[in-house]
């Protein structure tokens, strides 16, 4: 069975057509989205993306502040992105304000804090971010 990310690879989507960036997701947090929400959306279309370039794009540009807490999701999403592209993460992703004081685990089920300490990458863990893997994974 051929994935959604392998049709758009195989078809001729102009690279145009992907609008979500970092930048669009602080935007719309700002807007009142929900950061998760916006987040998972992002990642949705990131998954599809058929060229490194193209990904790496989508987190290069410094997005506008929005909050303690967006500030430091979108710059951990930034660096998990560059770094599993094999890149160093863009300098904005890694100033000293866009991390976290203290823990912050994204789902409010304290059920799920164990699996979030466990699962959760690095350039989340290192800002005090807590998810389930299964949170960045697309199919």
């Amino acid at each position: 069975m051929e994935s959604v990310a392998d049709w758009y690879r195989e078809s001729s989507v102009p690279p145009e057509r992907f609008a979500q960036t970092l930048v669009h997701v602080a935007d719309r947090i700002a807007e009142g989205t929900d950061s998760r929400v916006a987040t998972r959306e992002f990642l949705d279309e990131l998954a599809i993306r058929p060229t490194r370039e193209l990904r790496l794009a989508a987190v290069a540009r410094e997005p506008r502040r929005v909050g303690e807490r967006s500030d430091a999701l979108l710059a951990a999403l930034a660096e998990h992105v560059a770094l599993r592209e094999g890149e160093p993460p863009p300098s904005w992703a890694v100033e000293a304000d866009r991390f976290l004081d203290s823990m912050w685990f994204v789902s409010p089920t304290a059920a799920f804090r164990a699996t979030q300490l466990r699962e959760s990458p690095a350039a989340f863990r290192r800002r005090g971010i807590f998810l389930a893997r299964s949170t960045l994974h697309r199919v």
